[in-house]
């Protein structure tokens, strides 16, 4: 079973085997998720850590997936990373392909009202957008684009405005057609950006609300914020970490020393003059 759940990682299930023990994982267990989407016992990948100071996956031997895995975890566990409220007993959640997990509710809103489809987490492209449509599978449906039905075992591709299609189909009419749009509901560019979805850059926005930034704050660790954000974080919310990596005290520290605020370059200060301060892009 342990080199079937090797070849095929994605076959995610409650009788799946950690491959780090070789028992099987229930879904009530305390379970990681690692970036290369394999899962273990936390216990087990904890102790694959500590003890023998193995933080590559066990599976893949991806290095550190166990220990980022593990920190992400530590952080986050029953909280979702987008509104950072903790999870209901019994919450409507969505899950990613990575292994993040998320209020059904603010995953929508990230998609719909920011056209933000990749995860909040860790910024795999169109993860948010896939895991909203996967509870509201295309499977037997047909695809809008050749009408035939689609499958499973087919190679299928989500838009962010939740349509899918067969890869070849969407391809096809990119390349052939020249069409990038939606062939649904024809959004512009949808295709396109599916299927050549660009890498999340999460440079020049503030990393709690995902704005521009203008008045900043920058940690110890250097990761930058709104100082407004980092001011509602340690206050109303009592976290004095980092939003992004958590160490901690970091906003804290941060926070007791004077604001920043950005400024364009002279070489950007001519073509920039007429936007508004807040599209200024600055490296974290």
């Amino acid at each position: 079973m342990a080199l079937v759940n090797a070849l095929h990682p994605n076959q995610s299930d409650t009788k799946e085997e950690c491959s780090i023990c070789e028992a099987f994982m229930q879904s009530e267990e305390d379970l990681v998720t690692t970036s290369c989407r394999h899962t273990f016992h936390r216990v087990c990948a904890e102790k694959r850590v500590n003890e023998n100071n193995r933080s590559d996956c066990r599976v893949c031997r991806a290095p550190d997936a166990l220990s980022n895995a593990l920190r992400l975890g530590t952080c986050t566990q029953g909280t979702c990373s987008i509104c950072e409220m903790t999870f209901n007993p019994k919450p409507d959640l969505v899950i990613t392909s990575c292994g993040h997990r998320f209020h059904r509710t603010c995953a929508e809103n990230r998609v719909n009202e920011r056209n933000r489809p990749e995860c909040r987490a860790c910024q795999t492209p169109m993860a948010l957008t896939d895991a909203l449509v996967s509870n509201q599978s295309s499977i037997g449906e047909e695809c809008s684009i050749c009408e035939t039905v689609m499958r499973a075992e087919e190679d299928l591709v989500t838009t962010s405005c939740r349509h899918t299609f067969h890869r070849k189909c969407a391809e096809a009419r990119l390349k052939e057609k020249n069409r990038s749009d939606c062939r649904l509901c024809q959004k512009p560019d949808a295709i396109a950006n599916a299927l050549h979805p660009n890498e999340a850059s999460i440079e020049g926005e503030c990393l709690i609300c995902e704005d521009p930034l203008n008045h900043l704050v920058t940690t110890s660790c250097r990761h930058t914020f709104h100082h407004v954000c980092a001011r509602k974080r340690l206050n109303r919310d009592k976290m004095t970490d980092c939003h992004v990596c958590h160490k901690v005290g970091a906003l804290a520290e941060a926070l007791s020393e004077k604001p920043k605020t950005t400024a364009p370059s002279d070489a950007r200060r001519t073509s920039m003059e007429t936007q508004p301060e807040q599209n200024v892009s600055v490296a974290c």
